[in-house]
């Protein structure tokens, strides 16, 4: 299994706490509550990218959506 590269997790943690500063929000931290939220609109929006170009297939599923790579 491949982990998550730690640049891009930096990035993601940077990403929240500039946001922050930006608008004086205290304390200027990413708590673990946006750093998954944030993860997770990532991934979606790489798995759309994926779906266009066809690199995966998407299927509806009862509860929610799977993925098959092509």
């Amino acid at each position: 299994m491949n982990m998550i590269e730690k640049e891009y997790v930096k990035e993601v943690i940077s990403r929240i706490t500039e946001l922050k500063a930006e608008k004086n929000m205290v304390p200027a931290a990413a708590s673990m509550q946006e750093v998954m939220a944030s993860v997770r609109d990532d991934v979606l929006e790489c798995l759309r990218t994926m779906y266009g170009t066809k690199e995966v297939v998407a299927n509806k599923t009862l509860n929610s959506v799977s993925f098959k790579c092509l």
